[in-house]
């Protein structure tokens, strides 16, 4: 996107400097007609030829201005539709999730505090999201209280009360978010 912008400016600058070479070139052409008329001379012509190859590259020039400006427009506008597809696409999904899976939106603070503070894995709390206990053993590790605890046969599970939901670990602690 940056690069056609580039491209573009570039093309611009170029066609603004073919046009002033094009004035110049005719100011030359009238001087050279007015001195020409003195001597003679085929340099009106040559600067005739030159002048109306200048034009005819201004022309040029400007038909890749509007080309290039086309094709970002273009560009741009499917990047945006592409991106409003996708957005849809989310929305759509979120709102099956939350419609089928109402329990999941609790969830995700309880996820968040499991992975943060206790340092749980996915594979664990994967297996907690089915509402199944699930046993641990090993040391855990609370941010909260700055400590670690050894556990052999904890039992963790997520619950939900008074619509939250409620992690434990049996033998250890609770902890309500």
């Amino acid at each position: 996107k940056e690069a056609a912008r580039q491209e573009l400016r570039q093309a611009k600058k170029e066609v603004q400097t073919e046009k002033l070479k094009g004035a110049a070139t005719t100011a030359a052409t009238n001087i050279a007609e007015s001195v020409g008329s003195f001597f003679g001379s085929n340099k009106v012509k040559t600067l005739e030829r030159e002048n109306k190859n200048l034009h005819e590259r201004v022309s040029e020039l400007q038909e890749e201005a509007r080309q290039r400006e086309q094709q970002q427009a273009k560009h741009i506008q499917e990047i945006t539709d592409a991106y409003e597809l996708r957005h849809r696409k989310l929305s759509e999904f979120t709102d099956f999730v939350k419609r089928y899976f109402p329990y999941v939106e609790k969830l995700i603070p309880t996820i968040n505090f499991l992975r943060e503070r206790l340092g749980f894995n996915d594979d664990i709390i994967r297996r907690l999201c089915t509402f199944k206990d699930v046993p641990i053993k090993g040391k855990l590790h609370s941010s909260e209280f700055n400590q670690g605890f050894e556990t052999q046969r904890a039992v963790c599970s997520i619950k939900e009360k008074r619509m939250k939901m409620e992690s434990s670990i049996s033998r250890l602690m609770e902890y309500h978010i």
